[in-house]
């Protein structure tokens, strides 16, 4: 039975896939309630624990461009249940884990799973919805992608502290079995076709690339940034990933046919896909640190600050669907880049004192912004590029949006790392013997030299001050790509392949 798209819009086959993609999403971010729970557990220090992050993307990241040569060797259809039942595999041995070692190989597993389910969903979903239902498609499609990152914190602090951090990889078992029984029932078998020759030097050049150039970021504050091991690492990012391009252009059958990219239309959508990802993150990762580290929030509190965002991007993401099926993107995504300019702005307000209800209220904002792009830019991206071509079209958008995500959280994580470390030394200065401020916290204490006590009092407000000044510059940073975007999506036109 071929894989024939019907007239209406297959909502239960759409949610199939949703649900599927959702697991790896909730993955990459439920994670990281567990993690002092973890290191206690296997008695490991941050240097090791935090392989379990590295591990999961950059397996995702190598997997990823496999999905085009196995979805046409494999068919789509049973790739995507072949990878579910791969992270289904991963995650029941994750949390079966009996060392960090073991749990590491584990980790890479459900990476491998997740790094294919991601591009040959969004396949089979653009072969299966009619083109001028593509918007309205995405918008339910965001609906439950933009939840389960958010809810993450929420669930995983629940799980960690009710029952057990084992349940934060268990949770997925159900999910993926719910998966593979509706994707077999609702989503129609696709018939096979060869794929030619296997691309075996693109593949390794572009893994080797991947891995090299996600390593050097993610180590690059451990090993120190002109250190040996990482300038080696990115010098051999570049010539690999260079090698790579020349190799896929000349290639008969690449692994991933770059020429799409020759599509003005597709590269822009996917640039603003930057931006969009910058902006999720950004909030996803630093408001929960803020609130938990600054404000000393429960986990699940913190959770509950980020589920009213949540709900408006949820309410959001269809409309702005059916109104760029309507109107086109420009009419959705500069208004939604400017509210995310906006609020993101408005984010880099927040200080030890501030309200609770400034800041949902601010999120919530610049989450309407992420709703208003993110169905329109992936409609956009897709929408010029012909059905022949959606399989390796959709396989490099969701490779450019993982790569945003791993190399952007890790741009700002030093942007912030470096701004805490520059503002406490500029403070410590105000705290030498000698110093205005010290004779003054003397005389005021009317001793002649300061407690031990008084002196860690001020250290930890100075490194509180300095996370919180850190944590504002990244939300400006994030304010002025995203006005800076608007520029980009002023170009953006409406074309649909029949």
């Amino acid at each position: 039975m071929s894989l024939a798209k019907p007239v209406g819009l297959p909502v239960l086959a759409l949610l199939a896939l949703a649900i599927g993609v959702s697991m790896t999403w909730l993955d990459t971010n439920i994670v990281n309630i567990a993690i002092p729970t973890i290191m206690g557990a296997f008695g490991v220090g941050i240097n090791r624990v935090e392989w379990i992050f590295t591990v999961y993307i950059l397996t995702m990241a190598v997997a990823m461009p496999l999905s085009r040569w196995l979805g046409e060797e494999l068919g789509y259809r049973r790739l995507f249940m072949i990878a579910v039942g791969l992270f289904t595999v991963g995650s029941l041995m994750a949390g079966a884990s009996w060392n960090i070692y073991s749990m590491i190989v584990f980790r890479a597993i459900q990476g491998f799973g997740g790094g294919i389910i991601m591009p040959v969903a969004m396949t089979l979903l653009f072969r299966v919805v009619p083109r001028q239902k593509i918007g309205t498609a995405m918008g339910i499609w965001s609906v439950v992608l933009m939840v389960a990152p958010t809810i993450a914190p929420v669930l995983g602090g629940y799980l960690v502290e009710y029952w057990s951090w084992r349940f934060i990889f268990y949770i997925n078992l159900p999910v993926c079995i719910l998966t593979l029984i509706l994707v077999e029932m609702l989503v129609p078998k696709d018939a096979k076709t060869s794929a030619g020759i296997f691309d075996f030097p693109g593949f390794i050049t572009a893994a080797g690339g991947l891995f090299a150039l996600l390593f050097a970021i993610s180590e690059g504050q451990t090993y120190g940034w002109t250190s040996e091991p990482i300038i080696l690492s990115f010098y051999l990012a570049m010539a690999l990933l260079i090698l790579f391009v020349a190799i896929e252009m000349k290639h008969k059958n690449p692994l991933l046919d770059l020429r799409v990219f020759g599509s003005a239309q597709f590269t822009i959508a996917n640039l603003l896909g930057v931006v969009q990802v910058l902006g999720f993150y950004s909030s996803v990762f630093y408001v929960p640190i803020f609130l938990q580290d600054i404000q000393h929030m429960t986990s699940m509190q913190a959770g509950m600050i980020l589920f009213v965002p949540a709900v408006v991007s949820g309410v959001i993401s269809p409309i702005s669907g059916r109104i760029y099926d309507r109107f086109g993107p420009q009419i959705v995504i500069i208004p939604g880049l400017v509210v995310i300019g906006i609020f993101t702005y408005m984010l880099h307000f927040i200080q030890i004192a501030i309200s609770d209800a400034a800041i949902e209220i601010w999120l919530a904002g610049c989450y309407l912004g992420l709703g208003l792009v993110m169905t329109p830019m992936i409609s956009s991206a897709m929408a010029h590029i012909p059905p022949q071509h959606s399989g390796t079209a959709n396989t490099l958008f969701s490779i450019v949006r993982s790569a945003s995500a791993s190399f952007g959280l890790a741009m700002l994580n030093v942007m912030l790392l470096n701004d805490e470390a520059n503002y406490m030394s500029s403070m410590r200065g105000y705290y030498t013997p000698g110093s205005h401020a010290t004779v003054a916290a003397q005389m005021a204490a009317h001793t002649a030299q300061l407690p031990q006590a008084m002196l860690s009092n001020i250290y930890q407000i100075i490194q509180t001050n300095a996370l919180v000044q850190s944590i504002d510059n990244i939300f400006l940073f994030v304010s002025a790509m995203a006005f800076a975007a608007i520029f980009l999506a002023v170009f953006l036109r409406r074309k649909v392949h029949s």
